[in-house]
């Protein structure tokens, strides 16, 4: 499951930085996320039975994976917020 959430997040992260071409990361809580990946109908077919705990849990195991660049901040109310960065800023500085 992690895999298949995997590819619909890359996919998604890459539409996203091609659409917002000066943005150096995405950011936002695990709900945030979910919502805007969900936005395209055809990954409502895929990600419908997911629920936002699963997604944590997956957001949880791709970041130790360190497939790509992701930092975990703490937001407004304790809440957890997700950064993503685009992929040509996946490089430690």
């Amino acid at each position: 499951p992690t895999t298949s959430f995997k590819e619909v997040l890359v996919e998604y992260l890459a539409a996203w930085f091609n659409a917002n071409a000066e943005a150096k990361y995405w950011e936002g809580t695990v709900s945030l996320l979910l919502r805007a990946i969900l936005e395209t109908q055809s990954n409502d077919l895929i990600l419908r039975s997911m629920r936002l705990d699963q997604v944590s849990r997956f957001l949880e195991q791709i970041q130790r994976e360190g497939t790509f660049k992701v930092v975990v901040t703490t937001g407004a109310h304790n809440t957890r917020i997700w950064r993503f960065y685009a992929f040509k800023y996946e490089q430690p500085a």
